[in-house]
């Protein structure tokens, strides 16, 4: 029987994983040398399953983990965006995602016309040779 952890796709989702949460880490403004720790705390993981989060190596229960939810509320960005690789944008419109999620339905209207022009605004940024911000 094919273990689902060891599909290709599943190591490039432990890769984003890994990749994302020390952006949004560094982000919040959490010295890299905290990373592991705060991980471990928030998701209700051990340090060494936080650290096979971080490096990409491992997914665990990502799925089911209410703490990998939890991080990402205390962290103010998307969770979803986290692990979703169709969500291509960067840590800034996550954080952004977030705090809209949060938001009135009269409120909504105008974020999206805010985020329709800072994603213009990289689309053309990239465009231009902005290189990738992600």
């Amino acid at each position: 029987m094919n273990n689902p952890h060891n599909t290709s796709q599943a190591r490039e989702t432990a890769a984003l994983l890994g990749k994302r949460l020390g952006m949004a880490l560094d982000y919040a403004g959490i010295p890299e040398r905290d990373h592991t720790a705060t991980v471990a705390v928030f998701c209700h993981i051990t340090k060494a399953t936080a650290k096979r989060w971080l490096s990409g190596q491992s997914l665990g229960r990502v799925g089911s983990s209410l703490g990998l939810f939890d991080l990402a509320h205390r962290l103010r960005i998307h969770v979803d965006w986290l692990h979703d690789a169709s969500l291509d944008i960067s840590v800034d419109t996550a954080h952004f995602a977030y705090i809209v999620q949060s938001w009135i339905p009269a409120q909504v209207e105008e974020a999206r016309r805010m985020l329709d022009a800072m994603l213009e605004a990289q689309r053309v940024e990239e465009s231009a040779g902005g290189g990738d911000v992600r």
